[in-house]
């Protein structure tokens, strides 16, 4: 998704189009388009990517963000716990 500045005013088809095929290129999911302030002409051009969130937890005592690598004995202790309201 691209994302412009008001103070940029509107783009050229071409230049949206060159954008994100830089996007695409760098694996990019978004854009965001701000004037140069040291060149009226010019823009900046920041490209950055979304991770996925990891949700952590704390279960029995410990900070995991999944229990995958988990033991038998651990996973039992987990299933067998309480949650209090």
């Amino acid at each position: 998704m691209i994302h412009t500045s008001p103070a940029l005013g509107t783009l050229a088809p071409a230049q949206l189009a060159a954008i994100s095929q830089r996007a695409r290129r760098l694996g990019a999911t978004d854009v965001y388009l701000d004037p140069d302030p040291s060149d009226p002409e010019s823009i900046l051009a920041r490209y950055t990517r979304r991770r996925p969130f990891e949700r952590i937890r704390r279960i029995t005592g410990y900070l995991v963000g999944d229990t995958a690598r988990w033991n038998s004995a651990k996973l039992a202790e987990l299933r067998d716990r309480v949650t209090h309201a």
